[in-house]
């Protein structure tokens, strides 16, 4: 669970990627997807392996952590900065995805909403074998920019969580869209 600080910085987080963001949602078609919007910040551990990144509007950021307890770290010190506090007014948490089952291996922490994520321009493209959806309803997409197939969203509404994928899905997802 998140700490107060974390909370309050997921909905700041989510304030500012609404106020900048007013795309349509998925259901009215494919929103535009995020590609070509990284700035890439890393932290390797004493092996050099990133295994934890997080993925926000403001400024484009892309950052990777050499552990996710590290990555958690930064959203706490996200958090008390300004210019990140109002991304989270409306959803507290974002999506996590793992490419273990179990919620191990490598994660990435989606704080975007109202687009479609291709998982493919951040190294994630067909990894997703665990997941916890935060406090919007998500969205998992076979194909990049939401086309394809889409994984049962009775599985991914707010809070949903799931330590392995659904018959057939594992390793499959390729896009994701947090509403």
């Amino acid at each position: 669970m998140f700490s107060l600080s974390r909370r309050s910085l997921l909905v700041a987080l989510v304030a500012t990627a609404l106020w900048t963001l007013s795309l349509p949602a998925p259901a009215g078609g494919n929103p535009a997807s995020a590609d070509n919007r990284v700035s890439h910040h890393e932290s390797p551990t004493e092996t050099g392996r990133t295994q934890a990144c997080l993925l926000y509007q403001v400024g484009n950021i892309y950052e990777c952590f050499g552990s996710e307890k590290e990555l958690d770290a930064r959203l706490e010190m996200l958090a008390d900065q300004p210019e990140t506090s109002a991304l989270l007014a409306q959803c507290s948490t974002g999506l996590r995805l793992y490419d273990g089952t179990g919620y191990t291996g490598s994660a990435l922490v989606i704080l975007d909403r109202s687009l479609w994520i291709n998982l493919s321009s951040y190294g994630f493209d067909n990894r997703t074998s665990s997941y916890q959806v935060g406090a919007c309803d998500s969205y998992f997409a076979e194909n990049g920019s939401g086309g394809g197939s889409w994984y049962p969203t009775s599985a991914t509404q707010a809070w949903d969580q799931a330590s392995s994928m659904q018959s057939g899905w594992n390793n499959r997802v390729s896009s994701v869209y947090q509403t």
